[in-house]
């Protein structure tokens, strides 16, 4: 009686039954093979997770420095690639140091009192909304802020910052 469907392969391609250790070198592959793939796709979700650490950590830099108005803490991740969207001053690409002052000037003007995200997505395409409180003038208000992130080669940017 044939038991399993390696030795139906065998037997119907050489027409003798396998030897034991043809066999045990047959399924070894299998084994062989089948660790591979697990390992393979235990270091690519490791890779994955890593690199939503990073772009947590990125985020997590951009909301310390909205919440007090110190562009410094995410001044790094701004690009001449970043596109700069802010309530009716500012709209386009700037170089890195434009940007930079830009957002400054912005944020002194705004005094920022605190800002937190209420989403934040770090797979695929990265991106953050959130809302930033505010007071001008005597007068508490709020703005809703869009932050995406690319990435070119090891290292992420922030490719969209909106503040309306």
């Amino acid at each position: 009686m044939i038991r399993n469907k390696t030795t139906i392969i065998i037997r119907q391609n050489t027409g003798e039954r396998p030897s034991p250790v043809s066999l045990f070198k047959h399924l070894s592959f299998r084994w062989i093979l089948l660790a591979a793939v697990i390992m393979f796709s235990t270091v690519s979700a490791y890779e994955r997770s890593g690199e939503n650490d990073d772009v947590r950590n990125i985020f997590t830099s951009i909301s310390r420095g909205l919440a007090t108005g110190n562009v410094s803490a995410f001044s790094k991740y701004i690009t001449g690639q970043t596109y700069l969207s802010l309530s009716s001053t500012a709209s386009g690409y700037y170089s890195p140091n434009q940007a930079f002052y830009i957002l400054q000037d912005f944020l002194k003007a705004l005094n920022p009192s605190s800002f937190r995200f209420s989403i934040i997505e770090p797979g695929g395409s990265p991106y953050a909304t959130g809302v930033l409180q505010f007071e001008t003038k005597n007068r508490k208000s709020s703005a809703q802020v869009y932050i995406s992130l690319n990435k070119a080669g090891n290292n992420w940017y922030i490719s969209q910052l909106t503040i309306k």
